[in-house]
């Protein structure tokens, strides 16, 4: 069974993501996809992916990934 295709901009947002040091349940939700096709998607274009953090580390990785998106989505706009 196959899911959403992934375009240039989502592989830019699971890269972007991944760099902020979230963890692929974290991307997942964020990305609103499930955590299987996170962790086989970075896997395939070899992104490390954090393990899950301490909850409080956590907060602080989603709003930095968070202010990411919105410059991520920002450039896109531009282009």
């Amino acid at each position: 069974m196959s899911g959403t295709p992934w375009e240039t901009a989502d592989t830019e947002r699971l890269r972007a993501l991944a760099a902020a040091g979230l963890s692929v349940p974290e991307i997942a939700v964020e990305m609103q996809r499930s955590r299987n096709a996170i962790r086989d998607w970075a896997k395939k274009l070899n992104i490390a992916v954090a393990k899950s953090p301490h909850p409080r580390q956590r907060r602080m990785k989603l709003e930095t990934a968070r202010l990411q998106r919105v410059e991520i989505e920002a450039k896109s706009k531009k282009a």
